[in-house]
């Protein structure tokens, strides 16, 4: 056990730890009237992550105020009581590495700052919204309609063609999810909400063929298509997909296969 101002830290855990962890003491306040934390503590993992430097960091300034903006300064030295904490996420700009810090309030004066490197989520990050943007433009090209279901808002953001697609104003960038539903035809309404719900419970990709009633009271056909998509912490907070009318294509089928059927009936 470590002790300072007969304060209790566990240095057998901070020392196995796969992250980077520092104890801060409150110094007071800088010219600047910001406040100033010397490091009490660093554990091994914390001198890996600045790239093998070896110099001795007990009593040095945490250059905190170089790595939070003003704003988040001011919220990371709010932290008071037991208890508090708080997130950032930041580029470490010598070591063009992007990191999280969790920052808790151990005691009056004390912080304790858990620091991971989340520069491998962020690139993946990156790949997906590049992949997303284009995507939509892929999308955008070839006529579809584009949506974003969001589940804790129960809101389905779409583009103009998707709207167009339904006889909507194109104006209207979102409708609400029961909106959605009041336009699909009753005889397929208990089997979409099925497709709807296995797609979201096994976090499989969504597929489904249905008719949409217009509000002229006409129906088409569409070919409905999304994919799951994950937050940060891996939860399901939403949807993207596209739709496209294939009206005009069931009808040409159809149209066919009468042909067919007056030509084999002669």
């Amino acid at each position: 056990m470590l002790k300072y101002n007969n304060i209790d830290f566990d240095m057998l855990i901070f020392e196995k730890m796969n992250k980077g962890a520092v104890i801060l003491k409150s110094q007071g306040l800088n010219e600047y009237g910001e406040t100033l934390f010397k490091i009490a503590y660093a554990n091994p993992h914390y001198y890996e992550m600045l790239a093998g430097e070896s110099y001795e960091l007990i009593n040095k300034i945490f250059p905190l105020s170089d790595i939070l903006n003003e704003k988040q300064l001011e919220k990371a030295s709010g932290l008071q009581k037991k208890g508090d904490s708080t997130q950032f996420e930041y580029l470490h700009p010598k070591l063009n590495r992007w990191q999280l810090l969790s920052i808790y309030c151990q005691q009056e004066s004390y912080l304790v700052i858990m620091i991971d490197d989340i520069t491998e989520k962020k690139r993946l990050e990156q790949e997906l919204a590049e992949s997303e943007k284009i995507l939509r433009m892929t999308l955008e090209i070839a006529g579809e309609g584009l949506w974003e279901w969001h589940y804790d808002e129960q809101l389905v953001y779409h583009n103009k063609r998707w709207a167009k697609t339904l006889g909507l104003t194109e104006e209207a960038g979102y409708h609400d999810m029961d909106f959605y539903m009041s336009h699909v035809h009753p005889d397929d309404l208990d089997k979409l909400r099925a497709t709807l719900d296995e797609a979201t419970g096994t976090e499989q990709p969504y597929f489904s063929e249905h008719r949409m009633v217009l509000d002229d009271g006409s129906t088409i056909w569409i070919v409905d298509r999304g994919i799951p998509v994950k937050d940060k912490n891996g939860r399901l907070y939403r949807m993207i997909g596209s739709q496209i009318d294939t009206s005009k294509y069931r009808q040409a089928q159809q149209d066919l296969f009468l042909e067919k059927e007056m030509i084999s009936s002669t």
